[in-house]
């Protein structure tokens, strides 16, 4: 094997960047250039291109806080993005060759490392763990989702189903949405009301990354007999699993079971054929503590657990 070649990213990679994503064994969209930069003015990026024979062979999104090196804070999952030919070997050898760059360079004495869920490999993808254990580094943060098995997971429970037909009853009409300003007002009372901080995106973010993402990014609701919007669900659609980024309800849709009757139609319909629906997280404080009852809502429509690890380890 030819010996790999590290280096920092560049405008100019873009292209090539992303043309590896689409191939890659573990890429989604949101390792496109073009998420991963909607929010550049936040971050300092240092991401990295690993190439052999001046092909491109694993790409890590990243940026640097202080003296750390982050696979990426500004996106849910990172790690370095692999193509096929990948083995455990040369895994090691990436994180090797990563630690002795970012030593030599001077850009980051320890790296903060997220692993990408097993749910979003096409194909089993897991030489990173084996790596990191190898190199010695720390279990820092595990976070817990919950995960559909689409086809193959448990039905709605009784709470779950009567919701459902309390929405039917009520006339509640669920379908796709444009709607997005009043979504995200209802985001911003919810998030509001019950933590006290506004979402994580702002409108024109959202609509910004819908309109570069338009297949991908999909926002769904539920309105009442005369057109009132009770609740609503933003889907990012990686093509294998349909993950659940934001749900909202008001009072009168939380009376009416509407984000149920949301929840069952994307299940039932629009991503029946999604190898995974994922609702995301259900921990806080780095995983530390559970939120029974946010963790229970997502099993009782047939999640069961996938845990997001985060690692750190030192350069030296």
């Amino acid at each position: 094997m030819s010996p790999l070649q590290l280096r920092r990213y560049t405008a100019a990679d873009a292209s090539a960047w992303n043309a590896h994503v689409a191939r890659a064994k573990n890429g989604t969209f949101l390792h496109d250039r073009r998420f991963v930069e909607y929010h550049r003015d936040r971050f300092v990026d240092a991401s990295l291109i690993v190439e052999e024979d001046g092909t491109i062979v694993a790409l890590l999104p990243a940026n640097v806080s202080g003296d750390t090196l982050v696979s990426h804070a500004g996106l849910t999952y990172g790690g370095w993005v692999i193509d096929e030919a990948m083995s455990v070997e040369r895994m090691v050898q990436l994180f090797e060759l990563l630690s002795a760059f970012l030593r030599e360079q001077g850009i980051a004495q320890r790296v903060r490392y997220k692993c990408v869920p097993t749910i979003y490999h096409r194909i089993p993808a897991e030489e990173e763990q084996y790596a990191l254990f190898r190199i010695g580094a720390r279990l820092v943060r595990r976070d817990v989702s919950s995960a559909i098995a689409l086809g193959r997971s448990p039905a709605l429970n009784g709470d779950r189903s009567r919701n459902v037909a309390r929405a039917a009853k009520k006339g509640v009409r669920v379908g796709p949405s444009d709607d997005w300003s009043g979504f995200h007002g209802m985001l911003c009372d919810v998030y509001g009301a019950r933590h006290g901080v506004a979402p994580v995106h702002s409108l024109e973010e959202l609509q910004r990354l819908a309109g570069l993402f338009p297949t991908a990014i999909r926002l769904f609701e539920a309105r009442d007999s005369v057109g009132s919007l009770l609740a609503a669900v933003l889907v990012f659609d990686t093509g294998e699993v349909a993950h659940t980024q934001y749900m909202v309800s008001s009072a009168d849709g939380r009376k009416c079971g509407a984000l149920d009757a949301i929840i069952a139609q994307l299940l039932r319909h629009d991503f029946a054929s999604r190898r995974f629906f994922n609702f995301g997280i259900s921990t806080e404080d780095d995983g530390r503590v559970l939120n029974a009852g946010l963790a229970y809502q997502k099993e009782s429509f047939g999640g069961r657990a996938v845990v997001h690890d985060h690692y750190e380890f030192d350069v030296a």
